[in-house]
């Protein structure tokens, strides 16, 4: 996800039920859906009762507009000088490592290009689309991720 998409997520956006979220403000202009891990959905469960958002999941200086993206950025690299990682890359490197984590646990790049909303020369095949039905047999391999809360 593109920093510009995150900072326009909408409380509607999430769907819990179906472990996805909906892209609603895209760079290309065409929605899409993508995967919303378990961990995240707990962390953002807790973030939710705590911040009461109404409608921007983060909401900028005005409770109705999304956080700026110089915020985002801001809070980007003061969690990498946190955890006293290298200052390397930017946090579009997030969206660089989603990709590879999906890659390397074996889902198919067209389904891995749909779920970052890259265009694509050629229409995927049919057995890349990722229809809801479809998606539990992908988050077995890609949320093998832990989140540990501060």
């Amino acid at each position: 996800m593109r920093l510009s998409e995150a900072t326009h997520i909408q409380i509607k956006d999430l769907d819990s039920a179906r472990h996805r979220l909906r892209v609603s403000h895209p760079r290309a202009g065409r929605q899409r859906y993508t995967l919303l891990s378990d961990n995240l959905l707990v962390v953002l469960r807790d973030y939710y009762r705590q911040a009461h958002p109404k409608v921007f999941l983060f909401p900028g200086t005005e409770p109705l507009e999304p956080i700026n993206k110089a915020t985002g950025q801001n809070i980007f690299y003061g969690a990498v000088a946190k955890a006293r990682l290298p200052d390397r890359g930017g946090i579009h490197s997030l969206r660089h490592s989603f990709a590879t984590h999906c890659l390397e646990n074996g889902i198919e790049i067209t389904v891995v290009q749909t779920l970052l909303g890259t265009p694509r020369s050629t229409p995927p095949p049919a057995t890349s689309t990722c229809a809801p039905n479809a998606w539990p047999r992908f988050k077995a391999r890609w949320d093998c991720s832990t989140l540990s809360r501060p």
